[in-house]
């Protein structure tokens, strides 16, 4: 009869291994490798594109405000600054340069731009309001703050002397004992 306590789970054969934040480092065989100048030009173009989409929906979407026992909240107009915010932000963050974030705050702007001026029937879809003047001018604030902010240093990793190149403890087969 076996011991439960011994069984062969698979669980129980995955050795102890140092469990840290961080992932272990590459070998230099598989580390990342650069960015080549088209996938440059490609992720620039979409990051320009993508922030002509968040310019517009903002423009339209900044307007709407519920009106919750007779006051209105500007839920689109915090909507639309949350959602330029993050798209530059995690732009930055992501791609770790400010080129991409630089490209979609130009789409953002240029489309702010656009649909700003009156159109030919007389139409604008902003208003001169206090809505209407945040979202003419969160954006760029917004694109100057998050295109300016210094590079922060990337976190140095521990290395202790355990996880360097341990060997793997011998499995014992309790069959084989004698």
């Amino acid at each position: 009869m076996t011991d439960p306590a011994q069984s062969s789970s698979p669980a129980a054969s995955i050795p102890a291994r140092d469990e840290g934040w961080l992932p272990p480092s590459l070998p230099h065989d598989e580390a990342p490798q650069e960015q080549t100048l088209a996938s440059r030009i490609v992720g620039l173009v979409l990051a320009f594109l993508v922030g002509l989409a968040y310019g517009a929906i903002g423009t339209v979407a900044h307007a709407w405000a519920p009106s919750i026992l007779g006051v209105a909240i500007p839920v689109g107009l915090l909507l639309s600054i949350l959602g330029i915010a993050m798209l530059l932000l995690g732009l930055r963050i992501v791609l770790g340069s400010r080129l991409a974030a630089t490209a979609a705050a130009v789409g953002i702007m240029l489309m702010l731009v656009l649909l700003l001026t009156e159109s030919a029937g007389g139409s604008v879809l902003i208003p001169q309001s206090v809505a209407g003047l945040v979202w003419t001018f969160s954006p760029g604030l917004i694109a100057v703050l998050v295109i300016a902010w210094p590079k922060l240093p990337e976190p140095r990793r521990a290395v202790s002397a355990t996880s360097v190149a341990t060997p793997a403890p011998a499995e014992v087969d309790p069959t084989s004992q004698a």
